[in-house]
């Protein structure tokens, strides 16, 4: 009877066993597993070649040098003046400027002199002015 009594006991604790390991595993088959981590996306705008690629046959590496540059490059460019700190000037007649008398920068008063102009339209203007004065 002892050999029928552990006979029991070891199939009830197999079938206890088998019960335990089923529910285990129907509890770890029924929860969602994280899905699997995806590959980093590559940036925007980056390109990748294995080694060996043919489009790295039009590269040509080479270690950086050093290299003379020219002491000057010539270039396009525009100079402007700031048309918030500046001025315009003119004449109300016509001419060829003789004389400057102010430089660029230095201050000047209200009704300052600041340039001498040849104008033959005011020769002429003035020759007539007198001749009618004459007359």
């Amino acid at each position: 009877m002892t050999i029928h009594l552990t006979l029991r006991k070891l199939v009830a604790a197999l079938l206890l066993g088998g019960a335990l390991a089923a529910s285990l595993h129907f509890v770890y088959a029924s929860q969602e597993r994280p899905a699997p981590a995806a590959p980093a996306p590559a940036p925007s705008g980056l390109v990748r070649f294995d080694a060996g690629a043919p489009q790295l046959s039009a590269l040509k590496i080479s270690v950086a040098a050093l290299a003379p540059l020219p002491v000057s490059e010539p270039v396009n460019g525009r100079l402007a003046y700031d048309d918030n700190l500046t001025a315009r000037i003119s004449s109300p007649i016509a001419g060829r400027v003789t004389a400057l008398h102010g430089e660029l920068g230095e201050p000047v008063r209200a009704g300052a002199v600041l340039a001498a102009i040849d104008a033959p339209d005011l020769g002429t203007a003035q020759a007539d002015w007198a001749k009618a004065r004459a007359d």
